[in-house]
């Protein structure tokens, strides 16, 4: 290839480039991409507190994503929210299971997470002990004080501990009073514990 040819071959790429980038700027602006969509709606929502259908569109959202940082964080904070209208409607299994699905998304907020989680499990543990259902209230407020102790918050892991041993007590006062006195002596220590 001569010098001129050269010159003419670079000189069509340069303005097939040009013509190129001259059409894309005048081609209509496209619609937003489905996932960002579905963010959108699902912020919307959230917005209105409609919350199990805005965890739904971000969770697809999510997925379709393939873990974009924004929409983990849109997703964790509106599914803190539904979380948290379940655990005040008493269906408090239904939101500590929601919160441990979040956690293994990490994020800066997984501190507030495992919080919530906390205080959910810890609450969830009162609400069994009130109903004398003691063992299953012992694994609950032992989550909460397993949860308290990783966050490393000493205000949280003694007010989770003091739950856990009025839930203790009262359940070693059921066993000394069916006659059980040494599994009674069992709790009653651990309550002291």
């Amino acid at each position: 290839m001569t010098m001129n040819e050269q010159r003419r071959a670079a000189a069509r790429t340069f303005f097939a480039a040009c013509a190129w980038l001259l059409c894309a700027s005048l081609a209509p602006a496209q619609p937003p991409s489905e996932t960002h969509r579905l963010n959108s709606e699902a912020v919307a929502l959230a917005q209105r507190q409609q919350y199990e259908a805005a965890y739904e569109k971000i969770t697809e959202a999510y997925h379709r994503s393939g873990g974009d940082a924004t929409i983990r964080d849109n997703r964790i904070q509106i599914g803190s929210a539904l979380a948290s209208r379940w655990a005040s409607q008493d269906k408090p299994r239904e939101a500590i299971d929601l919160l441990e699905s979040l956690r293994p998304l990490g994020g800066p907020q997984q501190d507030q997470v495992l919080r919530q989680l906390a205080i959910t499990c810890n609450n969830y543990g009162v609400f069994l002990g009130e109903r004398e259902r003691y063992e299953e209230a012992d694994r609950v407020c032992n989550r909460a004080t397993d949860l308290a102790h990783t966050l490393g918050d000493e205000d949280l892991l003694r007010q989770v501990n003091q739950v856990r041993s009025r839930m203790l007590t009262a359940w070693g006062q059921q066993w000394l009073l069916g006659g059980k006195g040494e599994t009674a002596k069992v709790k009653l220590l651990e309550a002291l514990r």
